[in-house]
């Protein structure tokens, strides 16, 4: 018989994702770039271009505006946590990062369902190792 849990889930924003795949900013122009003081957008104290990431060439106007848009607040990344507990006793533990804020509710609850699986399996099983290694 499977033992029930009490499921928690949490989202945090995360700190300090990884936007290497969109680009990066940089005073030196690389292979592929954005000149950001041509366009008119580079503001005081910001770098001049916007240099392409691990993406294809072709979509450096896209990878461009949401790394504009993320610098703006518009979007951001987030963490999915999920923790099994018994009693209040926490059991299980799952969560993934580097999530796109905007990425919609379905695309969420799908990864919740995922967590809220691996958390239970991470419960039970730490749940069997308390259980057997009891004194009798």
């Amino acid at each position: 018989m499977k033992t029930k849990f009490e499921f928690s889930v949490k989202e945090h924003v995360d700190e300090s994702p990884d936007t290497s795949f969109l680009g990066e900013y940089s005073n030196t122009p690389g292979k592929v770039y954005i000149d950001r003081e041509e366009r008119g957008d580079m503001g005081r104290n910001e770098y001049r271009y916007f240099n392409l990431g691990c993406g294809d060439s072709a979509y450096i106007e896209q990878d461009y505006k949401r790394m504009e848009d993320l610098n703006k607040g518009y979007w951001s990344f987030i963490g999915i946590e999920v923790i099994a507990s018994k009693e209040g006793i926490e059991l299980g533990h799952a969560s993934l990062w580097g999530i796109e804020s905007n990425c919609g509710e379905e695309y969420k609850q799908e990864i919740i369902k995922d967590l809220t699986a691996e958390a239970q399996k991470e419960a039970e099983e730490n749940l069997k190792k308390l259980c057997c290694n009891l004194p009798a």
